[in-house]
């Protein structure tokens, strides 16, 4: 769940980035761009907030993938340096360079990551924290939506006069509403208001207006419903409850109720002259003044209840000119460079680390069903994701890994950039390469080893294994089903078989090599076959010694 936190969490960065543009250049559009632009252009910071959908390179995934590794490395750098002053330590009292190798292995391969510490235990449960907030503050806003909406309607006893009904039936003919929209007058309220999302109304406070005044007021509501600027609101609130952590979300809510009414205003006064948008004005100013006491909810749509947003309003309305097409083409080439920038920005979708290039790597490692991994003079530890993503630990200045996916294959190849073929394996112990790979069902894994030391986790799978002049570790997990192919020259190894484990057999053909048992298994005597068979015998180990030290042992968990 903490991937999910990463997503919104660069979605909040990327989007917040968006708004600051936005909020940057209102000085410069904000008379010039008509202000129903100015309206709909927050939509593409809205949808870059709630949207997770990305292309492959974008700005956030980039810097969000850079801080996610950053972590993972971390997280790990106990376990690593565990790993080298254990192999610092043994190196020092032993000759044996694949001996060193394999005592290692062993330590490592049975043991499981280091002891969580307690600031990871937060930061793992971070998503908890985040979602509960959200989900408390969501609810909390359905249901003052509905106080207030309950309020509404249990004081709309009280219908508009005949003459009031008759302007109102005149403005829905205009307007091309053909909905039953009801209009209704009630005491208690602040503001004239659209209300309602299954069953929206018009509800009027007690004005003392002309008929031209009430008729553009009237106009002003029409506009808010026709534009369905109800649902925009929810768009708002969503976003609100989501990044509630993101300050500028609040700004941002401010900022578009305020555009809001504008362009509704400028829809309405579009074609008035100017005695009419004094009529206009006066309404506005009439509607500061009524005897209602009930304000508004963040999700109605009130016309006017803000003395400072009235102003603003009047002031537009005295100095509005029809734009130019020098502002429309502005407008029209602003948009396009914002439509980018909601592309490029983009949001976090995978994790491409040093050996993840691109943000399609995780839907590409969805359906890899077969691994085949290849290394040459290192040594690398197996181990499950915690994400259900490939991620690799390493020191990039002395090893190369590079992959490649084809349908569902996938083929991972290690490389020692410092020592040469065939060094001494401990050279490289104090450099351990750490490869994740999801905790799922696998029909194939392949290793193809030289010169190096691999531990493999409990891998329910077919396993092909090749180890030449190296040392290898594998885990034999409780509910194995499958078949072990090993060839093992010149080298160390480890087979840990759990104690539960049931219905197998082991096959092992040595030539000159020395292979030690655990108690409960039967004895290898030189130059003899060894088997072991348990219950049917149904899944196949087969082990291939040729000069070679070997270990098989049953495990406890």
């Amino acid at each position: 769940m903490n991937a999910v936190l990463i997503i919104f969490l660069s979605l909040s960065l990327s989007g917040s980035i968006l708004a600051l543009i936005l909020l940057a250049i209102k000085p410069f559009v904000k008379k010039r761009l008509s202000q129903t632009w100015q309206y709909y252009i927050w939509l593409v910071v809205i949808f870059r907030f709630l949207l997770p959908f990305t292309p492959e390179v974008t700005l956030i995934g980039g810097l969000t993938a850079h801080f996610q590794n950053m972590q993972v490395l971390t997280a790990e750098m106990d376990e690593k340096k565990h790993v080298e002053e254990n192999g610092t330590n043994i190196a020092g009292q032993s000759a044996d360079p694949l001996q060193v190798t394999k005592h290692v292995l062993q330590n490592t391969g049975t043991e499981t990551s280091a002891k969580t510490t307690y600031w990871k235990d937060i930061v793992n449960n971070l998503w908890v924290i985040w979602l509960t907030v959200a989900l408390i503050l969501l609810v909390h806003k359905v249901m003052s939506y509905r106080s207030f909406t309950r309020f509404v309607w249990s004081g709309t006893n009280k219908e508009a006069d005949q003459a009031l009904l008759d302007i109102y039936k005149e403005e829905l003919e205009a307007a091309k509403i053909r909905r039953n929209l009801p209009l209704y007058i009630h005491t208690q309220i602040a503001s004239p208001m659209l209300i309602g999302l299954v069953r929206p109304a018009i509800v009027l406070p007690v004005l003392d207006i002309r008929n031209d005044g009430l008729r553009q007021i009237i106009r002003h509501e029409l506009t808010h419903y026709r534009r369905s600027d109800a649902v925009y609101k929810w768009l708002i609130q969503i976003m609100v409850c989501i990044h509630w952590f993101n300050p500028l979300v609040y700004r941002i809510r401010k900022e578009i109720n305020r555009c809001c009414e504008l362009s509704c205003d400028e829809n309405v006064i579009h074609n008035l002259d100017f005695d009419s948008r004094i009529v206009y004005g006066d309404a506005l100013i009439a509607s500061l003044n009524t005897h209602g006491k009930r304000g508004n909810c963040d999700v109605s749509l009130p016309m006017g209840d803000n003395a400072n947003l009235i102003k603003e309003r009047l002031d537009m309305l005295m100095n509005y000119k029809n734009k130019s097409r020098l502002s429309v083409c502005a407008a029209f080439l602003l948009s396009i460079l914002f439509l980018c920038s909601f592309t490029f920005m983009g949001a976090y979708a995978s994790s491409p680390n040093s050996s993840h290039p691109g943000s399609n790597f995780l839907s590409e490692t969805q359906k890899v069903k077969n691994i085949k991994l290849h290394i040459d003079n290192a040594n690398v530890m197996v181990k499950f994701a915690e994400n259900d993503q490939f991620l690799y630990d390493y020191d990039k200045a002395k090893h190369r890994i590079t992959y490649k996916i084809i349908d569902s294959n996938m083929e991972i190849k290690v490389e020692n950039l410092k020592a040469p073929h065939g060094a001494s394996v401990p050279e490289a112990l104090a450099d351990m390469i750490i490869i994740y790979i999801p905790d799922r069902s696998y029909n194939n894994v392949t290793v193809d080893e030289t010169y190096s030391g691999v531990s493999l986790p409990e891998l329910n799978a077919k396993l092909h294994l090749t180890s030449n002049n190296g040392s290898m570790s594998i885990q034999i997990p409780e509910d194995f089903n499958k078949v072990i192919d090993l060839a093992h020259t010149n080298g160390s190894g480890l087979l840990n078989i759990d104690a539960k484990a049931k219905n197998y057999a082991v096959n092992l053909t040595s030539k000159d090599s020395s292979v030690s048992t655990s108690p409960g298994l039967p004895v290898f005597i030189n130059g003899r076959p060894w088997e072991y068979k348990n219950g049917n015998g149904a899944a196949k180990i087969n082990i291939d010694l040729s000069k070679s030290s070997f270990t098989i042992s049953k495990k406890e968990k």
